[in-house]
């Protein structure tokens, strides 16, 4: 939600949604590192954290009192063939190791900032009896293993918004620039 366009504090916002269900991503674990001290802000900067750049610590603290709140991961459709995981990064292992919730550093590292899969560095057969799971950027939505990556960079001029039903094969994309032509930015939220 965070350093993906021109307002990651609207983007925050959208967690008082009834409606948004959002997961912690890595942006979002760099924001609580910095505010807490266990990441330098220079640091954060290098990898996008310019958009809080005016934050004060006072402020960048009230974020993180939201921001802490938020799951690794959300199972959003039921069990067995119709489960749908949704985590920021990647996972290795099944559906009860990720539903244990209890994860070692290694593993919430993986969650947040894995890219072995994309990069063709990770073997999918370690993913052992799980379910779909999405998120991660790529250019086009694509499948390796259970993960299904659906991160389309909507946050540059020239990437797509996506949508993918899950349980099902449906999916939807647009581009940044067609939706904001059409009126998108004006729209009100529910």
């Amino acid at each position: 939600m965070v350093d993906r366009g021109t307002d990651s504090l609207a983007a925050i916002d959208l967690i008082d949604k009834p409606w948004f269900y959002p997961v912690l991503g890595n942006y979002e674990d760099a924001l609580i590192a910095v505010a807490t001290g266990a990441m330098r802000r220079q640091a954060w900067y290098a990898i996008g954290g310019a958009s809080a750049e005016t934050l004060h610590d006072d402020q960048l603290g009230e974020l993180v009192l939201r921001l802490a709140k938020l799951p690794l991961v959300r199972v959003v459709v039921g069990q067995g063939a119709q489960r749908f995981n949704l985590l920021h990064a990647e996972f290795f292992g099944s559906d009860a190791d990720l539903d244990a919730t209890n994860y070692s550093d290694e593993v919430r590292n993986q969650l947040l900032w894995g890219r072995g899969l994309t990069l063709g560095s990770a073997d999918a057969t370690r993913q052992r009896c799980l379910s779909p799971t999405g998120h991660m950027p790529t250019r086009t939505v694509k499948q390796i293993g259970s993960q299904i990556y659906i991160d389309t960079g909507a946050f540059t001029s020239e990437g797509r918004l996506t949508i993918v039903q899950a349980g099902t094969d449906e999916r939807w994309s647009v581009k940044e620039r067609w939706a904001a032509s059409e009126g998108a930015r004006e729209l009100a939220l529910p």
